[in-house]
């Protein structure tokens, strides 16, 4: 047993995660003493993989193999300990192939990391650590990139909302302070680099109710640096701001989750550190801000205090999405993760003072929002403090910042260093640490010594403890008191106040007046007015004497007259202060107030001016006082019963009494207190205290308050067990590869910039204090290592590593699995310089960790939606069925049991490709598309469904169905495009799957026959894929416009990215698939199939064991994306009636091709990798394998497939030749091969009406070119919502009046029978039911008949508004060719919904004719008639017995028809590569 927990760590090796002591020295039942030797030695293995010794980490762990095979224990744990040996060992070879990448130089930093991350993975079908609490930081590149390809749209949307803000502002401005103020420029952004997000992580957190994995915690990193211009113009001079700058990680918290929808109850948004904004000013103003420092710090503090107050921690910013926590304090208010007790223990060398002498010493602390001021040293250089101060922990990443100051008496206090960004979980992991004091970015250092050394670095030393929050700890000394304040009741005058329009709410100007008039009838006093509308300071008084004589009739503007003339408008009021009377004859066009009329640009007169002016210079007065009140009383909360719902947490040593104080928001007065005493006396959350609690009202003694709350304390003992969901291993510092100090980044560029001579990167090592001077030599060799020379300063020339050693290192990364064919593909194209070329494919564990937390809350609200709202709809669904059976028996359906599994599903990896073009309105990008690599759902889902049959007899039957154990996997790719100028930025969606997805699933109850009968579950499971690939697998795309205007036809049928010929050659040394023991004759007639996506393609069969294709060999294929996957197939055709054909081989994965085992069931060569294994001019030799189960890599949810060659009748390995090649539509002189027909197809018109002659529609259309076909999707015709009245109305004249039958009125009224007989039943029955639109009847038959497609469907006009694609190989042969000219028929036919033709076209495409001088073929337009002339069919006696293709026969019709659309005709050329 101890032998799998010390085998257990190596497939954790590339974590760094190591062996335990114990595990070492346990001794395994069954082993000897020379093989527990040998065991022992694994954690020598596992040391190795942490120091990346790859090679011997993989020669020890087969030997350790071999000692498992030797060992005496049951097979299944052998099995296990294999297939972990064999993870590690693969794992421990990726390794070692990327750090050879990384070597060369093939890999960027950013790449690498990503490869590791992939290889560092916590979360998944076959996770590291099922049960990690955390997964480690990962890019958000791909969103970075979304960004960056939406931020031209964003930026000339978003410079119109901010510019009319700002507008807004100003107007304001300008109104309320009777200042002119006004927008000069306004640039929202003058770069191309949005702001950018990442890493992001995920951690779970402690739940609101105390569960270990009630909530979880999103940390993300935000960086927004904008080159953003405003430019104001005051009266008081220039204000120009610039340059916004916001760096900072945003913790988001998801709790709780829930069983009910969004799933979730809120989130809660925090900043764990107060993050960084720098703003530039310039201008007369902005200078006066920028050189006055105490006016720059203090718009420095104000701006972290307004920000700091809302969202950083302790403080969260809640956003409630279920009604039940709109109001949680417990989600507003967070209780803390711990406390963390700080000791300030001393500080050493500090610098020499200017004028001599000691500093006076003091600190300052913070975490967060948390601030705590040192005792003062006097007068040393060596200060000592041993001085400790409690602070609560709510985050890991919560950082300790300390500065270091000098107090002054006189003038401010100077700063002497600072130690920033000090992360709580590395302080308290070291418990005391020594750190250096920094200065303007710099180290700090102290006096030189007589001696000539160099100075030695000031440095703080701290010690930091851990004290846990514990339910119940006699022994603990430190409390933690949460006190939950609810409300305040029983204020004064609660009868006057709750006449406020909402409680909590600041109340608003005109609300504050009407208030003040019905009080001031009431004969209240000016105290009672003014406690009320909460109205504090000086001039109280004279304010509420302007109020009641504005209020009291004297309010009226002067001139008011009550026609409201046009001119009384706000717009007329801000366009009078912009351009004053006399300036109107400047530009009279401009001025909207002066004018005699709205839209006449003539000038009213003298008189009519004189009025306006005084109109408008009473208006100002009135909405500037208006301002006044509303500013007097903001931001308070006057109301009968204050409601907070706010947790206060407190840390003390003496928790025997807690005072509750409460204070007047405005004035700052105490208004009532109340002391309790208290003690830990319930277990967990349990309040120890619970209100209400009453207290005297400090103002008048003989009322009283009431808040309404609890009080619960907690004890804290200090621990040195960290919590177990920290991430406490990213403890060193990573210098990017870098040893030696000088080349750190931190040191580089910045500095060397300055060329600071004596600086840094001229110091011999600066950390150790030597700021020396190096040599001339050294001085040279560090230049061309910033300026990026073509010296390699870690070794070796640069101009040895080509661009082929690189390709050669991806390479081997690639047959070992380390890489993909994207990663290839895409790195490759970065080392030559492409533009565009998208970062590799990143993680996605944090949303799968997300998946993994909500997960219980799906499986509760899919049991309650399966068991309310789906399992009743299928019992109506099941009776509907029924039909004329239900008069023999009833039906009912049962769900039984449905489960959704453990698992939720798995995201591998995600990419985003820009796609550079212009688009309509000039922006730099047509769109991107996203790729969603192996999204996987490996579920134990369990459903079971019962079917009861009971008949007339009373005989009962239940029949037993159900699934359990699914299995699918598929990519996705979605294309987001065309880019738009405003919200939502994007026009449409576009989603397919380049292949089809795997299926596998386990059917239980009367439905496992189906797995028991050989071959039927696999028609079943294709029968499933073939309608998946018709909706959504490549070319068929599923699309969601998102905004109008857009035409989702060239969208949803896009063209091709070219199309991929394939020639299959010739196959050698195949099995003998025939086999005659009589003769001794053994052969094959052996065929390929060729399939991509769901078209395909069969050769000839030729009868050899080494058979040679030399006729119908070539295949051509329509290619959407290169990850589409191409499978080739050998099989020996069977002439047998009925016998299927035996399979002799295939090519079942890109791994087959470079080497190595497989590790996924995916069938089939991605088009980028086929590509490079052969063209024209070279073939391609695959070797044959077959798909056999890996018993050892296999587990019960997880089974992998590993390929074995295939070994033909003369021993040896079976192959297949082809020659693969992309042919493009492009005009650069290649030859032309092909030629691919696009033909649009939109609608057509004269189509005879189903009520007239029945041509059994809808209709399709196929499309012909040589042998070549395609064919549309059926045509929909335009439809209307029925009008209910009017539609009973007809269908009754119809009976009526004009005795027409049932069945002929179901035809003209595109209805069913039994809708139509339903209402001439009701009409003789009950009349007045069909008159009331309002009634039930009316109400179901609507919606009834509104259910059917082809009711209101106008079946002479079908829509198709489809693209189709047919490929014509060129004909050598063709005399039209021989002459010259190439003139292609395209013949379209009209097709009848059983594939019977009604009518066709021929349209010749001349390529000269239509080739334009750039040599771009152009389209034909429509529109095409149609000449139907359709023979009478009879019912054969196939069909007329049942056994035919059940299409009824066609009646005799003659019409024209017509098609409108367009048919272009694309070349494709081959491409003659050269020798290299």
């Amino acid at each position: 047993k101890a032998t799998v927990s010390v085998l257990n760590c190596l497939p954790h090796a590339t974590m760094g995660c190591s062996c335990s002591k114990q595990e070492a020295k346990a001794k395994p039942a069954g082993i000897s003493k020379d093989q527990q030797a040998k065991v022992n030695e694994t954690t020598a293995v596992v040391a190795k993989m942490v120091a990346e010794d790859v090679k011997a980490a993989i020669a020890e762990a087969e030997d350790t193999d071999a000692v498992v095979s030797q060992a005496d224990m049951p097979e299944e744990e052998k099995k296990a300990m294999r297939r972990k040996l064999k993870k590690a060992r693969k794992r421990a070879t990726k390794l070692e192939t990327l750090e050879k990448a990384r070597e060369v130089e093939a890999l960027s930093l950013q790449d690498y990391n990503s490869a590791i991350r992939r290889l560092q993975s916590v979360t998944g079908e076959d996770p590291t650590n099922p049960d990690a609490a955390i997964s480690l930081p990962e890019g958000l590149d791909w969103l970075n990139t979304i960004l960056e390809t939406l931020w031209p749209s964003i930026k000339r949307h978003a410079s119109g909302v901010v510019r009319d803000g700002v507008d807004t502002f100003c107007r304001q401005f300008s109104q309320w302070y009777g200042a002119n103020c006004r927008v000069e420029e306004f640039i929202f952004d003058r770069s191309d680099a949005p702001c950018g997000f990442g890493p992001i992580s995920t951690r779970k957190v402690p739940g609101m109710d105390g569960t270990p994995d009630g909530s979880l915690e999103i940390s993300l990193g935000i960086t927004y640096r904008s080159s953003m211009l405003c430019s104001l113009e005051t009266d008081m001079g220039q204000l120009v701001v610039q340059n916004f700058d916001f760096l900072g990680t945003m913790f988001i918290y998801l709790r709780p989750f829930i069983d009910e929808a969004p799933l979730l109850g809120g989130l809660q948004f925090a900043f764990a550190n107060q993050p960084t904004i720098n703003l530039d000013y310039s201008g007369f103003v902005g200078e006066m801000m920028t050189t006055m420092a105490s006016v720059r710090d203090k718009v420095r503090q104000q701006t972290d205090y307004i920000l700091g107050s809302y969202c950083v921690m302790p403080y969260f910013y809640h956003v409630p999405l279920h009604p039940k926590y709109e109001n949680c304090a417990k989600l507003k208010c967070p209780e803390p993760e711990g406390m963390v007790r700080l000791t300030l223990v001393d500080a050493t060398n500090f610098p020499d003072r200017t004028f001599g002498g000691g500093f006076d010493v003091f600190l300052d602390v913070s975490v967060g929002m948390a601030k705590w001021r040192s005792k003062t040293v006097k007068n040393t250089r060596q200060p000592e403090w041993n001085e400790s101060h409690d602070f609560l922990v709510y985050n890991q990443d919560q950082w300790i910042c300390v500065k270091v100051y000098d107090e002054n008496v006189i003038t401010t206090d100077s700063v002497i260093g600072e130690v920033l960004n000090l992360p709580v979980n590395r302080l308290v992991k070291r418990g005391v640490a020594e750190i250096p004091l920094m200065k303007d970015g710099l180290p700090l250092f102290g006096a030189a010594d007589d001696d000539g050394e160099s100075p030695p670095p000031c440095t703080l030393r701290l010690r930091a403890e851990w004290v846990a929050i514990k339910d119940d700890s006699p022994a603990a000394k430190a409390r933690l008191v949460s006190t939950h304040v609810k409300e305040i009741a029983d204020l004064p005058e609660a009868a006057v106040m709750k006449k406020l329009k909402m409680p909590g709410e600041p109340m608003k100007s005109e609300e504050a007046l009407r208030l003040i008039r019905e009080l001031h009838a009431e004969g209240k006093s000016y105290e009672v007015i003014k406690a009320v509308i909460h109205l504090g300071g000086d001039g109280g008084d004279a304010f509420l004497d302007a109020a009641l004589e504005k209020t009291g009739g004297k309010w009226a503007l002067a001139n008011d007259d009550a026609d409201h003339a046009w001119w009384k408008t706000g717009e007329c009021h801000l366009n009078w202060r912009t351009v004053p009377r006399k300036q109107i004859n400047d530009d009279p066009l401009l001025t909207l107030w002066a004018r005699a009329a709205k839209d006449a640009p003539a000038l009213a007169s003298d008189d009519e001016l004189d009025r306006r002016e005084v109109y408008f210079k009473k208006y100002t007065e009135v909405d500037h006082w208006h301002y006044n009140v509303a500013y007097q009383i903001y931001n308070t909360h006057a109301c009968a019963e204050p409601y907070f719902e706010h947790i206060l947490h407190l840390n003390t040593t003496t928790a025997e009494t807690v005072t509750l104080n409460v204070y007047c928001t405005t004035s700052g007065a105490l208004v009532g207190t109340k002391t309790m005493k208290v003690e830990d006396t319930k277990q967990g959350d349990e309040p120890d205290l619970v209100g209400p609690f009453a207290m005297p009202f400090k103002v008048d003694a003989g009322l009283a308050l009431t808040v309404h709350g609890s009080v619960t304390v907690k004890a804290l003992e200090a621990t040195k067990e960290l919590p177990k969901n920290w991430n406490l291993k990213a403890d060193s510092i990573d210098r990017n590869d870098f040893m030696e100090w000088w080349k750190d980044e931190i040191y580089s560029q910045e500095y060397f910039e300055k060329k600071l001579e004596g600086d840094k990167w001229l110091s011999e090592d600066w950390p150790k204090g030597k700021r020396a001077r190096v040599s001339l030599e050294e001085q040279e060799k560090r230049v061309k290592f910033y300026e990026g020379g073509t010296d390699d300063l870690r070794g070796g020339k640069s101009d040895a590593k080509t661009l082929v050693m690189k390709e050669a290192a991806l390479m081997r990364c690639l047959r070992h699995g380390a890489l993909t064919w994207g990663d290839y593909d895409c790195i490759v194209a970065r080392l030559r310089g492409e533009p565009d070329a998208p970062a590799i494919a990143e993680t996605l564990d944090w949303v799968n960790m997300v998946l993994e937390c909500m997960w219980p809350s799906i499986k509760g609200f899919t049991n309650n939606l399966v068991r309310n709202d789906i399992e009743p709809q299928l019992k109506q669904a099941v009776q509907d069925a029924a039909g004329a059976y239900a008069k023999l028996a009833s039906f009912d359906v049962n769900i039984t049991k449905f489960d959704l599994g453990t698992k939720p599903p798995f995201f591998n990896t995600i990419q985003v490709v820009k796609q550079r073009g212009p688009n309509a309105w000039g922006g730099a990008y047509k769109g991107f598309r996203l790729h969603l690599n192996n999204i996987s759902l490996v579920s134990d889902v369990d459903l079971a469904i019962e079917v009861v049959v009971e008949t007339k007899l009373g005989i009962t039957t239940r029949i037993p169905l159900g699934l359990k154990d699914l299995l699918f996997r598929a990519s996705v790719e979605v294309d987001c495009g065309p880019m738009l100028p405003e919200p939502p930025f994007i026009g449409c969606l576009r989603v397919t799957l380049p292949n089809l997805p795997e299926l596998d699933f386990d059917l239980t109850g009367a439905a496992d026959v189906v797995d028991k009968i050989p071959g039927i579950k696999g028609i079943a499971v294709g029968v499933i894929l073939d309608n998946i690939g018709a909706a959504c697998v490549a070319p068929n795309f599923m699309v969601t416009p998102l905004a109008r205007g857009i035409d989702h036809i060239d969208i949803q049928y896009p063209r091709p990215i070219g199309v991929l010929r394939v020639e299959c050659r010739a196959a050698h040394n195949l099995m003998a698939g025939d086999v005659n023991p009589v003769t001794g004759y053994k052969g094959s007639d052996a065929y390929v199939k060729v399939r991509v996506s769901q078209a395909t393609f069969c050769t000839e069969a030729v009868t050899s064991l080494d058979p040679v294709w030399e006729f119908n060999n070539v295949a051509y294929f329509p290619i959407h994306s290169l990850e589409q996957k191409v499978q080739f197939e050998v099989f020996d055709a069977d002439g047998v009636m009925g016998g299927a054909d035996d399979t002799l081989g295939g090519v079942h994965s890109k791994e087959t091709v470079l080497g190595g085992g497989v590790d996924t069931i995916h069938a089939g060569i991605p088009v980028r990798a086929l590509l490079r294994l052969g063209s024209v001019n070279s073939l391609a030799t695959l070797p044959l394998t077959r798909k056999v189960k890996d018993e050892v890599s296999s587990s019960p949810t997880h089974l992998v497939y590993e390929e074995v060659p295939v070994i033909g009748e003369s021993k040896v390995a079976s192959s297949l030749s082809l020659a693969p090649e992309m042919l493009q539509m492009e005009n650069d002189g290649n030859y032309t091969i092909a030629y691919m027909v696009d033909c649009r197809l939109d609608g057509m018109t004269g189509l005879p009406s189903t009520a007239d002659v029945d041509l059994c529609g809808p209709y399709n259309i196929k499309v012909a070119s040589g042998n070549h076909t395609a064919t549309t999707k059926s045509g929909v015709g335009k439809t209307t919502v029925i009008d209910g009245r009017s539609c009973i109305n007809r269908i009754k004249k119809l009976a009526t009046e004009e005795k027409v039958a049932p069945q002929d009125i179901a035809k003209l009224a595109h209805l069913s029978v039994d809708l139509v007989t339903a209402v001439l039943k009701r009409a003789e029955e009950s009349p007045q039911d069909i008159e009331d639109e309002d009634g039930v009847f009316m109400k179901q038959w609507v919606e009834e008949a509104n259910k059917s497609k082809q009711h209101n469907a106008d079946v002479t006009a079908p829509r198709f508004d489809q693209r189709l694609y047919v490929i014509l190989p060129v004909d050598k042969d063709d005399e039209r060719a021989a002459a010259g000219r190439i003139v292609l028929p395209v013949t379209l036919t009209v097709m009848d919904k059983f594939g019977r033709a009604l009518a066709s076209h021929v349209i010749d495409y001349d390529i000269q004719a239509n080739t334009d001088e750039h040599g771009q073929t152009q389209p034909l337009h429509g529109p095409w008639e149609f000449t139907a002339d359709v023979a009478a069919t009879e019912t054969g006696l196939l069909d007329a017995i049942g056994l035919g293709a059940k299409a009824p026969p066609l009646p005799a019709y003659k019409g024209t028809w017509v098609l409108n659309g367009q048919v272009d005709v694309d070349p494709l050329r081959q491409r003659i590569l050269d020798a290299d």
